[in-house]
């Protein structure tokens, strides 16, 4: 796949138009997610993020929102399986949604060079 192409730090014209995977985009974010969760204990969603695409960010403009989906965002509530994870991050506020034991949506707030990367993704 053309994202596997990428070299760490750069953006390809292509990934604008595709479901880029995480570990590609944001390799750093990648290891540290699965760092923390492996650290309280959550194995199994762990495991998911090496496969973790990023479908969508957060639209609200905040500036210090670095937030994405690796689902299709509801048009309304993500519905009674909603289980919210907050993360163990020294420096940042993390957060996932997990919907149906799959993680949906990555919420990381304060990291502006996270939220740069997510933009220059996802404009």
């Amino acid at each position: 796949p053309a994202e596997l192409t990428v070299r760490r730090g750069s953006v390809d014209p292509m990934l604008t138009t595709h479901k880029p995977l995480l570990v590609v985009c944001l390799p750093d974010l990648a290891e540290e997610l699965e760092s923390l969760l492996v650290e309280i204990g959550q194995n199994e969603l762990a495991a998911q993020v090496q496969h973790l695409r990023i479908v969508d960010r957060c639209r609200c403009e905040e500036p210090n929102c670095a937030t994405f989906y690796t689902a299709e965002p509801p048009s309304g509530r993500w519905g009674p399986s909603l289980e919210g994870i907050q993360l163990p991050s020294a420096d940042s506020w993390m957060n996932l949604d997990v919907v149906d034991g799959r993680i949906s949506m990555v919420e990381i707030l304060d990291r502006p060079n996270t939220r740069n990367r997510i933009l220059e993704v996802c404009p």
